[in-house]
């Protein structure tokens, strides 16, 4: 189809909830190729990634490497190298979520600037970032809660939490100075130059990652 349409490149993150043939109990199968991971999240048991297999979480992971596409990656080829089938047992309650990188990276502590290399080991990175989604949906952004309840509260929690750990680096892209001078004219070549350097400095010095970002989350519930 991707072909048909004259496309290009895309992730799949797909997940279906089904019951299990214990009471209250359901099972969530899951299907991903690329970057765009899976969660549950439990009120027992916290935050668990149901992507995990995707990726080494035990090797640092360059960002801009989406591990893998659907589309014509080499002539008319997918990359499906990191394809993974998982399937996890949810509960009554537990919310499924799914979301893009640009929500993801975004709870890494590094790309957070909550802690920095090489301070932490990959697993660890991994493990604080699923542990800094649960802080969140436990306590919110402000850390003094409440819980989120819905998956519509999930969607806006992570939402909002993007959007305002990105503040900084939209303002510096905003900033009219960096194109034009006083007068509204275009800046010589070599003041952009200049400028795009200064850019790259400052964009480093404050945390998020600006990327395309979408959740998706579903709340488990009998149906009755």
């Amino acid at each position: 189809m991707i072909l048909q349409e004259e496309g290009t490149l895309t992730t799949l993150t797909a997940i279906v909830v089904l019951p299990s043939t214990v009471d209250n109990h359901y099972v969530a199968c899951c299907c991903n190729v690329g970057d765009s991971l899976g969660y549950v999240y439990s009120s027992k048991y916290g935050v668990r990634e149901l992507t995990q297999g995707s990726h080494d979480v035990h090797r640092m992971r360059d960002m801009r490497d989406v591990m893998g596409a659907l589309g014509p990656v080499d002539g008319h080829n997918p990359e499906l190298s990191n394809l993974t089938l998982s399937i996890t047992q949810v509960d009554l309650d537990d919310i499924v979520f799914i979301t893009s990188d640009g929500v993801s990276d975004n709870l890494d502590p590094v790309v957070g600037h909550f802690t920095g290399l090489p301070n932490v080991e990959a697993y660890q990175r991994h493990k604080l970032s699923l542990l800094r989604t649960e802080d969140l949906i436990r306590n919110g952004v402000s850390g003094k809660g409440p819980a989120v309840d819905t998956a519509k509260d999930l969607v806006t929690l992570l939402l909002d939490f993007v959007t305002r750990l990105t503040a900084a680096k939209r303002r510096i892209l905003e900033d009219m100075e960096i194109y034009a001078d006083a007068n509204g004219k275009p800046l010589p070549q070599g003041e952009v130059r200049q400028k795009r350097k200064e850019i790259i400095r400052k964009m480093f010095g404050v945390p998020g990652k600006l990327d395309h970002a979408t959740v998706v989350a579903f709340k488990i519930n009998s149906g009755k």
